[in-house]
C-alpha cells in the first residue's frame, strides 16, 4: 500500500479498463484521451458509429500502447442498455472505471419574451417536446443507473483488487441548479442525476464500488 501512495504511482491507471459512454466527442472523448495517454485501455460507447470509428483511429495512432475497443449502441432504451452491457461483459473481465458521459439536451422550440402575454407564454411552455422529456430522462438518468446495475459484477471484481478500481462517475451540470427558462428537460434530468448519484452510492456501497458526481461547464465538441 505504501508504494501505491508514491507520487509516481498515486494516479497510475496503466493497464486498467475504462468504459466511457458518449465517447465519440465532447467530454467523453476528452476523458478517453486522458486515460489512453496514461496507458489505460478504453471501451468507447456512442450511438454515432462513424465518429466513434474516427475517435478509435485517432486514439490508436496517438497512444499505441492503449487498447481501444468500440461498442456502437443506443443507451436510450432498456434493450439498448442491456445490449451494450452484454457486449462489454463478453470483451473484458472487469471494469476499473465507468464514466457515464452520454447525454442529450432539448431546448424549447419557442422562447417566451417578457411582456409577450399569456398566449405566447402558453405556446412557449408547450413547445417543450413531450418526446424530448422522455428521451432526456431515458438517456441522462435511466441509462447510467441501469448500465451500472448490469455491470455490478465487473465493477465488483475490479473493486476487489483495490487501488481505487471499480469506480463509477455520473455527470451532472450547473444546469441542475440553474433556473434558466425553456430548457426544462435537461435541467430537470441533471437535478435528478444529482440525487441519483447519492442513492447509487448507498446501493452499491457493499461491494465498495465508488459512485462519484461530476459537474461540468459548457464544453466545445472537438469534432
Amino acid at each position: 500500500m505504501a508504494n501505491n501512495l508514491s507520487v509516481t504511482n498515486l494516479f497510475d491507471v496503466a493497464g486498467r479498463w475504462i468504459v466511457i459512454t458518449g465517447a465519440a466527442g465532447g467530454i467523453g472523448y476528452m476523458i478517453a484521451r486522458g486515460c489512453a495517454a496514461n496507458n489505460a485501455n478504453v471501451v468507447l460507447i456512442d450511438i454515432d458509429e462513424p465518429t466513434l470509428l474516427k475517435a478509435k483511429a485517432e486514439l490508436e495512432k496517438a497512444f499505441p500502447s492503449s487498447k481501444v475497443t468500440i461498442i456502437p449502441g443506443d443507451l436510450s432504451s432498456e434493450e439498448g442498455v442491456k445490449t451494450v452491457a452484454d457486449s462489454i461483459k463478453t470483451q473484458i473481465d472487469s471494469v476499473d472505471a465507468l464514466f457515464n458521459c452520454a447525454a442529450i439536451r432539448y431546448m424549447n422550440e419557442i422562447t417566451y419574451q417578457p411582456g409577450g402575454g399569456l398566449s405566447k407564454l402558453e405556446a412557449a411552455t408547450l413547445s417543450a417536446p413531450y418526446k424530448g422529456w422522455e428521451h432526456t430522462f431515458r438517456l441522462n438518468v435511466l441509462a447510467p443507473y441501469y448500465l451500472t446495475a448490469h455491470l455490478i459484477s465487473h465493477l465488483g471484481a475490479a473493486a476487489a483488487k483495490g487501488d481505487g478500481r471499480g469506480c463509477v462517475v455520473l455527470f451532472s451540470s450547473p444546469a441542475s441548479v440553474h433556473n434558466h427558462q425553456f430548457v426544462p428537460c435537461y435541467q430537470t434530468s441533471k437535478a435528478a442525476v444529482d440525487h441519483l448519484v447519492r442513492i447509487m452510492a448507498m446501493e452499491f456501497a457493499e461491494p465498495y464500488s465508488k459512485i462519484s458526481p461530476g459537474a461540468n461547464s459548457d464544453v466545445e465538441n472537438m469534432f
